[in-house]
């Protein structure tokens, strides 16, 4: 497979693993990205197809739409046939896929979800996680995008990382956490303080090939002991999406005091959902942590690996917590 073609099928799996919604699919690269005398590679080619099976894919549903679409493209354009391994996977799925919830299928179920930490799919973050905003009563059980804006920082600053003891608080779905496995930290544990997030994060765990000892950690904020704390011997924590709730600010002052009065450095994501909770937290942790330091990142030179919900860019800001 030749070079543009390549960077056709990473550009596309690198959609596809996320689940990004197609009509903000990037299909192919412009015009004279590869140079004027190089033809630009495209979705439809026999190659191409072929590539873009993978081991743990998406949900069906997903699946379905997204080779609904491609097969449709194939069609169209009328140049190339149709992979039989494609075909085979796209009718597997029309016998087998159920129908969405709002067409009278049944709730959408725990899906795979593949998170690229390069450019070439070759540092890739797999959780399994659930397609709805809110299960089980918690909204840990997903990925937030926030999260995507702090991996990136950290990818961009891997000496954050490098042979450091991190603790990730309120882990999620744990994301984050496998990331900085995969980007050179020494150690990580994963924290939460609800059981079914950990459940699956113990899972998400061993999806990855993750190359230093990371472990799954309850981690009540109301109600931890000073020995917990050492044990977790933390240098960086990281945590995004947690200032959303007004109930959540107290707890989470709390814990985060009991960390950085260790010494530690904390890097943290927030979309900004609700300004005067987000207010309320830095208002807080200003009177309960004297002397912190509280620097935001700018982030308007990151360049993006992840894929973002549009609305979103707007409103994520990360900021680097410590005591000088």
């Amino acid at each position: 497979m030749d070079s543009s073609n390549q960077a056709l099928v990473v550009l596309i799996k690198r959609q596809v693993l996320q689940m990004r919604q197609l009509r903000q699919f990037q299909w192919s690269f412009p015009e004279g990205t590869f140079g004027e005398s190089v033809a630009a590679p495209s979705v439809t080619s026999l190659e191409v197809q072929q590539a873009i099976l993978d081991q743990h894919p998406p949900s069906p549903i997903y699946q379905h739409s997204f080779l609904k679409k491609l097969i449709a493209m194939i069609e169209n354009e009328g140049v190339h046939d149709i992979s039989d391994d494609l075909f085979e996977v796209f009718t597997d799925l029309m016998m087998t896929t159920p129908k969405r919830p709002e067409d009278g299928g049944p709730p959408l179920k725990p899906c795979f979800k593949s998170y690229s930490l390069d450019r070439s799919c070759s540092n890739v973050v797999t959780v399994m996680e659930e397609q709805t905003t809110i299960s089980a009563g918690t909204t840990g059980l997903r990925t937030w995008e926030a999260s995507f804006w702090l991996a990136e920082h950290l990818i961009t600053h891997p000496e954050l990382l490098a042979g450091k003891n991190v603790v990730d608080v309120g882990c999620g779905v744990g994301f984050l956490g496998i990331a900085c496995a995969l980007l050179g930290a020494k150690k990580v544990t994963l924290t939460d303080g609800n059981h079914d997030v950990l459940a699956m994060v113990q899972q998400n765990i061993g999806y990855n090939n993750v190359p230093c000892p990371t472990t799954a950690s309850l981690l009540d904020w109301e109600s931890f002991t000073d020995e917990q704390i050492a044990a977790l011997e933390a240098q960086v924590l990281i945590l995004s999406d947690l200032t959303y709730d007004p109930t959540n600010i107290v707890p989470l002052v709390s814990i985060l005091k009991a960390l950085l009065i260790q010494g530690v450095d904390a890097y943290m994501s927030s979309a900004i959902r609700n300004p005067q909770t987000f207010v309320d937290f830095f208002t807080r942790i200003r009177e309960e942590c004297m002397g912190i330091q509280i620097d935001e990142i700018p982030l308007k030179n990151t360049e993006h690996l992840f894929f973002f919900d549009e609305e979103t860019v707007q409103t994520v800001k990360v900021f680097h917590l410590h005591f000088p």
